[in-house]
């Protein structure tokens, strides 16, 4: 039993398939009878964007150290 919340995909034998609400808090896969592969991932949104906030600070932090040590040997 785990809540839903957005940001997670759901396989179902290897095929994409809905993750649905159930009793109002958590998630349900659909599956057919039978044995079954049920793979569910989690990527939030939030996720890819604190990478890119990481990446551009360090860039950003990058620039402005080149830029201090250019400054620097000028003096």
């Amino acid at each position: 039993a785990d809540q839903f919340y957005p940001g997670w995909s759901a396989t179902v034998n290897g095929k994409p398939t809905t993750i649905l609400r159930a009793n109002g808090f958590f998630k349900a896969v659909p599956v057919e009878k039978g044995q079954t592969t049920v793979e569910l991932r989690y990527a939030p949104d939030s996720l890819k964007l604190g990478i890119i906030a990481a990446i551009l600070g360090l860039f950003y932090f990058g620039i402005v150290w080149v830029w201090y040590s250019r400054l620097r040997k000028k003096e």
